[in-house]
């Protein structure tokens, strides 16, 4: 009996505890119909002991204890302080260091699931509908706000070992493609199924004002809406009303359902009514700094919570950037330069590119001294693995490491809201965490385990190296890695600014000139002009300055108003053309400017300081326009010119009904008769639109009302201001029976035509247009280049202006504002104009015709000081422009535009260098095998590529010889000054 029950005392003591292991498996199993407990599936205690520990940037115990139990930090502190649980497995880890997991908060789910990201098109953006148009394939829906990344996202093993040997812990998964592309997803890069490893299933909603630029197919077009930088804005203004609209559709419906129709349901307005109130982040990926700026004014202006994924270029726009203080995730996707095959190539690089090669690591650290903090993302490279070298890059240009760690780390933590649980080392935590062989981004550092969760993974040399595997309760990890070269510190300066006023002055005083007035003065001689303060404080001869004001000598010299062009394409961010649907109202030209374009520069250089820039003519009612002043040197913001009255571009005949481009999805209208019915119908459905306005809002001023408001529509909105009298039409025409037409309808509605813009066959329908009281904008001497235009003459202007219409020239052309002053001098030439009323047509009439001339177009006391000093008569060729004013302000000096080239030429010189300098260092790396050398896209101008095609509102242009490419904005190459007599 004895024995039997010793027998049985043993075997006892041999199957508990294989029953309490099997209870626990099926505890832990999912088969067990509960969660288990902790991810590592027991309560064993870690205690990493001996190494260096990073508890946060700028905190460390050296040497500290990290202890973890069931994957959660149970205590961090000096080693010689913090106590070790007694059933801890001790680690010991001397020599290394040990630091939080990283956190990537930018990862598109294609990358999670081992897909290459596609490379960029060669096009800018994306032709649309434009001619010679040989294969259109549409892109994928563009609004799919209701998705989720969660829903079908796929982590390989392969793209969590990349992280994980980055050191990254936990990334932020987020929907790839569309402009509204649906909400993100937090997940942990441990093993085991991802259900175990999501930490928030729907995190905020990512957002892209750039439509996508991938090739779909050799020659392919898009055609689906939005093709162009502001269609997207539009898009998603328009999203984001539909959900404030829905969310009060819906309220007005549960109140009261009885007897009337539900609201439709939308699921992408419903899936954004939380971020619309502004109670979840919005993540807007930008293309660059001033995709970054306009997402930053669409946060602002629909008053959303908003983070933004920047583009390495933000130095640019540096003091705009810092004045809106943006939640910033930056990406370090340095440009490269690309391989040219002949040295000669290089002089076609333009500087801004060879700039940004250079510049671009020193962003991070020249945003940090700004006062902006912001997490780093691998968003933008072409693979993971580069990102340490490009990290240790920008540290190199003076960076703190602090600062890096900060941003992969604590930073990163707050943006997910996961602060409370990642980014440090901190007990209560999740055991998030990195044992390296030094510190992070350390030239020779390299992760050789990273424990998620709780649990340790393995990182081993791909090259044969092994880590420290755990052997009992004590391991010490392998021997470290040969060091990579070290980047030698580059710490540089902000750049000063290299565009912007000459001469930002008080007061300037210009004497002795001959100045063109433009007003009821009309031409004095002899003369001076006081501005202070940006604006005119006298005009004529004699005039007393004030103590300290600059002065100017007109001897020889003539002034004149700022020119003015009444019909500009120039600093347009993108397409200028929404060609996708017949008509765009909704779309805004202000949303697209672009500061840098040169072309701004070009236009100071002669003489033209304000402009109409329009939409294009792809659309019977287009996108609404902007008035601008050539302020070179702000942002986007800084060039509109405040309090212009409102604008829209409409255009009648060839363009709108499609004549001279192929669209891959035929559309109404097809005629010009279609065209002007198409107007009509739209201003019918305004009308109606706001009839439906004006019924809601009486019914919910009716107490215990709960009417259901009637759906915004942007578009409708625009047109309705039209209807108003609170948006201006500028209308592209040519042919005399258009022309008649469109008078026709808008007086039908009680609407004026504000401008005829080109107008080519005017001069038969004069009387008309003067009696309905449009304007007429119109070429000097452009005709012939396309049947519309061949009963255009040269005399037009001058037969309109006989008849008693206000005529303007413009010049739809970056290269002709160039020269707007004698564009005025063929109105002399071709019809006798007085030379005075001549200048009239580039100065005093467009100012009137855009209702902008209470402050510009003439010289006159309270207007603003915008004002050209030429050489010579402004209407004789031989003319230049030697100074351009705006508001008092020096933007042009041709002198110092000489004196300044040298420089930039040696600047131009020393760029190149280093860039192929450059190019050496990474050739000589991918022979060592180290890191791939960049595949970048080639720069405008390097690599051969078909010439790109006109929107639809190029082929009204001459032929015109492309001016040489410069080295440097400059004005253009002319004779010495010298005056000469008006030509007859």
């Amino acid at each position: 009996m004895k024995a039997a029950r010793e027998r049985f005392g043993r075997g006892l003591a041999v199957a508990v505890p294989f029953a309490i292991l099997a209870v626990a498996l099926l505890v832990g199993s999912p088969l067990a119909g509960r969660p288990t407990e902790v991810r590592s599936g027991d309560r064993t205690a870690f205690a990493i002991t001996g190494a260096r520990v990073v508890a946060a940037p700028g905190r460390a115990f050296d040497p500290g204890v990290v202890v973890m139990r069931g994957g959660v930090i149970e205590a961090v502190g000096p080693e010689a302080s913090t106590p070790i649980p007694s059933d801890a497995q001790i680690l010991e880890r001397r020599g290394r260091v040990v630091y939080a997991g990283f956190i990537d908060p930018y990862v598109s789910v294609d990358r999670l699931a081992g897909k290459r990201p596609r490379a960029p098109s060669d096009d800018e953006e994306g032709e649309s509908a434009v001619p010679g148009a040989r294969l259109a394939v549409s892109p994928a829906d563009s609004s799919h706000a209701e998705g989720r990344a969660i829903d079908g996202l796929r982590v390989t093993e392969r793209a969590s070992e990349t992280y994980r040997r980055l050191g990254f812990a936990v990334v932020a998964a987020v929907p790839a493609g569309g402009i509204l592309r649906g909400r993100g997803a937090i997940v942990g890069l441990g093993d085991g199924a991802l259900e175990e490893r999501v930490l928030v299933p729907e995190s905020g909603h990512y957002v892209s004002l750039d439509p996508e630029r991938f090739e779909l197919a050799p020659g392919a077009v898009r055609s689906g809406y939005p093709v162009s930088k502001m269609g997207a804005a539009a898009l998603v203004r328009q999203q984001f009303a539909d959900a404030l609209w829905w969310r009060d559709a819906e309220d007005a419906y549960g109140r009261k359902p009885l007897g009337r129709l539900r609201p439709r349901y939308e699921p992408g307005a419903a899936a954004l009514v939380a971020a619309a109130e502004g109670r979840e982040t919005v993540v807007f990926e930008a293309g660059d700094v001033l995709s970054l700026l306009r997402s930053i004014r669409m946060a602002r202006e629909l008053k959303l919570k908003a983070r933004f994924v920047g583009s390495g270029d933000e130095y640019r726009l540096r003091e705009q950037i810092a004045q809106a203080r943006p939640d910033l995730v930056l990406r370090v996707d340095f440009p490269r330069p690309y391989r040219v095959e002949d040295e000669a190539e290089w002089i076609d690089v333009p500087l801004e590119r060879l700039r940004r090669i250079d510049r671009s690591p020193s962003n991070p650290a020249w945003l940090r001294s700004a006062g902006i903090r912001f997490s780093f993302t691998t968003a933008g490279l072409e693979e993971p693995e580069e990102f340490p070298r490009r990290v240790r890059e920008a540290i190199a240009r003076g960076l703190s490491p602090e600062d890096a760690l900060a941003a992969v780390t604590t930073i990163p933590a707050t943006q997910l809201g996961l602060g409370d649980r990642l980014g440090s080392l901190e007990a209560g935590k999740i055991a998030n965490l990195v044992v390296a062989t030094a510190e992070p981004f350390a030239d020779s550092a390299r992760a050789i385990e990273i424990w998620i969760d709780g649990r340790r993974h393995e990182l081993p040399e791909r090259r044969g190296g092994a880590g420290g595997r755990v052997a009992g309760r004590t391991t010490t990890a392998a021997a470290d890695p040969a060091p990579e070269p070290r980047l030698d510190p580059d710490v540089r300066p902000f750049p000063p600014p290299d565009r912007g006023p000459v001469a930002p002055l008080a007061a300037v005083i210009v004497r002795h000139a001959t100045i063109w007035t433009q007003g009821p003065a009309g031409l004095v001689e002899d003369a001076d002009l006081l501005a202070v303060n940006g604006k005119i404080s006298a005009v004529g001869r004699s005039v007393a300055a004030p103590s300290g004001v600059v002065e100017v000598d007109g001897r020889g010299l003539h002034l004149t108003p700022g020119m003015i062009d009444c019909h500009s394409h120039t600093a347009v961010d993108g397409q200028i053309n929404e060609g996708t649907h017949a008509v765009t109202a909704e779309v805004r030209v202000q949303d697209v400017i672009d500061p840098f374009d040169v072309g701004a520069y070009r236009e100071l250089a002669g003489g033209t300081t304000t402009a109409n820039v329009l939409h294009g003519s792809a659309n019977a009612i287009g996108g609404q326009n902007a008035v601008v002043k050539w302020r070179w040197g702000g942002g986007p913001e800084d060039y509109l010119l405040a309090g212009a009255p409102a604008g829209i571009k409409f255009a009648l005949g060839e363009n709108p009904k499609q004549s001279n481009w192929v669209n891959p999805r035929p559309r109404y209208p097809a005629t010009r008769m279609g065209v002007t019915n198409l107007i009509r119908e739209r201003f019918l459905a305004a009308r109606d639109y706001r009839r439906r306005q004006e019924e809601y809002r009486r019914a919910a001023a009716v107490r215990g009302a709960a009417p259901i408001p009637p759906a915004p529509d942007l578009q409708l909105e625009a047109i309705a201001e039209i209807l108003e009298g609170r948006r201006m039409i500028h209308c592209h025409s040519y042919r005399k029976d258009e022309i008649l037409e469109m008078i026709r309808v808008a007086e039908e509605f009680g609407v004026k035509v504000a401008t005829f813009q080109h107008v080519l066959e005017g001069y038969k329908v004069a009387d008309e247009i003067a009696r309905h009281g449009a304007g007429a904008s119109t070429f000097s001497d452009w005709w012939a280049y396309k049947p519309e235009a061949y009963d255009a003459i040269p005399y037009n202007g001058a037969l309109m202006r006989e008849r008693g219409v206000l005529v303007s020239f413009n010049s739809d052309s970056d290269e002709l504002a160039r020269r707007l002053n004698w564009e005025a001098a063929k109105a002399v030439r071709y019809g006798g104009v007085p030379p005075v009323e001549a200048l009239a047509f580039v100065t005093s009439n467009p100012a009137k015709q855009l209702g902008i001339f209470h402050r510009v177009g003439s010289l006159e006391a309270g207007k603003d000081a915008d004002f050209v000093l030429w050489s010579g008569d402004p209407l004789a060729t031989s003319s230049i422009a030697l100074q351009t004013w705006i508001e008092g302000r020096k933007y042009f000096d041709r002198e110092a535009d000489l004196a300044r080239r040298p420089a930039l030429e040696k600047e131009r010189a020393e760029l190149v260098l280093r860039a192929r300098k450059m190019l050496e260092s990474e050739r000589r790396s991918a022979r060592a095998g180290a890191e791939p050398v960049d595949a970048a896209p080639p720069p405008a101008g390097i690599a051969p590529s078909a010439a790109p095609t006109r929107p639809p509102e190029e082929p009204e242009k001459k032929p015109t010889a492309p001016p040489a490419a410069p080295a440097l904005p400059a004005a253009r190459p002319t004779p010495a000054p010298t005056p000469s007599a008006r030509p007859r």
